[in-house]
Parts: C-alpha cells; structure tokens; sequence
C-alpha cells in the first residue's frame, strides 16, 4: 500500500477507526506524518488481509492450500477503508515477543512491515514474516552483521546488502524471536529461495519480491526442519 494519502490529515482522521484500538492509541500520539501514515496503513492492511483471506477459505482457493509464491496485490487506502466499513478492525493481538496474531481466526498466520513510502503485510496458513526496505547507501560495516560467517558466500551477497537484510528480517520476524535473534545465524540461499536457521536446524521458504522500484520485499514461510 501506498501510504501518501495517509499522510493528508484528511484521510488519517477519517481511516484512524478502521485499525485495531491498540494501533489508534499508539497512532494519536506520533506527530510525525510519515510515521502515522505507515503505521495506519499497516493496520489497515491487516484488517483488509483478514477479510481477504476469509473468502479464499470458504472458496477453497490454493493459494491457502499449496506452497506456492505468493500472490500479490497492491491496495489502495481507499480500497481497504470501504472494504472495512461495517466490519470494524480484525482482532489482533501479540504474542509475549511482540508478534501480532489473529486472535479469531486459528491457522491464519500474517505480518506487517513498512518503509519509506510503503506499507506491506503477508497472510498464510503457516507462519509468515514479511520485510520491505527502501533502499538507501550503507556503511560496509554494516555487512559483518547479517552474513552467516560459516556458510555465506561473501563475494556474491555483497551485490544486493538490502536483497539479504529483507530476507533475513522476514525470517527473524517469521519465527516471532524478534531482537533476540543475530542475522548471522541464518543462512539465506537466495537463488534458491531457502534460509536455515543455524541454531535449530529450521528451514524457511523464502521469496524475494521484485515489485517496487528502490525498495527490497521479502516474505518467508515456515516449512520445518
């Protein structure tokens, strides 16, 4: 979701109701736009995603069935508000490491993120991390802190920092461990669209999403060991 006309006091006041009363709390106290704009859009794309994947159940669609790439859309603020009208927001709430979940519909699994201009959110069936990240010049120390020192190639990740620091956010936040996870201990094979957790041998289903000029989208799926 675009979020610029989220960020027209307009349509923030009049969108603000749609999104869970945690989020609007949270929201009325941040006074820098941008900020206000990702995270109402965040929370109406949850909200939106929950509907969504309401009917794909009830039609039996496979995009809940099979493990398939993802299938994506784009939404417009106006989009999810007269989607949401009459519904009220989706039931969210978090986990003890800050994880949000659905509270009312059991083997749904979704999660948030945003940057820059853009808010994103991916729905499964098994649990899902998603990561989007505008795409801006690094310090080169920055790279001693995702790759996995056993096991990445270096010379071959360093062509794409943000293409890798997506995917490993998506993985960290799929697992739900948060901050108390270092990068460096999961593995992302991004051609072949896998990351292994060095620690307990998980595996991850990964897909790097080209969608967005300048920015880098990741989902990861849980698949086992």
């Amino acid at each position: 979701m675009d979020v610029s006309l989220l960020e027209e006091e307009t349509y923030f006041t009049k969108y603000l109701a749609l999104v869970e009363p945690e989020r609007q709390e949270k929201l009325k106290k941040s006074r820098q736009k941008n900020a206000r704009a990702l995270g109402l859009a965040a929370g109406l794309l949850a909200s939106y995603a929950a509907l969504e994947a309401d009917l794909w159940r009830e039609k039996k669609a496979e995009a809940l069935q099979e493990e398939e790439a993802p299938i994506l859309r784009t939404v417009t603020a106006q989009e999810a508000a007269e989607r949401l009208k009459g519904t009220g927001p989706a039931a969210i709430q978090r986990t003890a490491s800050g994880k949000p979940f659905y509270a009312d519909r059991p083997g749904l699994f979704f999660n948030l993120s945003h940057s820059g201009g853009y808010a994103a959110c991916a729905i499964s069936h098994r649990p899902v991390g998603v990561d989007i990240q505008k795409r801006r010049n690094v310090n080169p120390g920055m790279w001693e802190r995702i790759l996995c020192a056993d096991k990445e190639d270096r010379q071959e990740e360093r062509s794409d920092f943000f293409r890798l620091w997506s995917a490993k956010e998506a993985c960290v936040k799929c697992t739900g461990a948060g901050l108390s996870r270092s990068f460096q201990e999961f593995f992302a094979d991004l051609d072949r669209g896998e990351i292994e957790d060095m620690v307990t041998g998980e595996r991850f289903l990964l897909y790097n999403v080209e969608a967005l000029l300048d920015y880098s989208l990741a989902v990861c799926i849980a698949c086992g060991r």
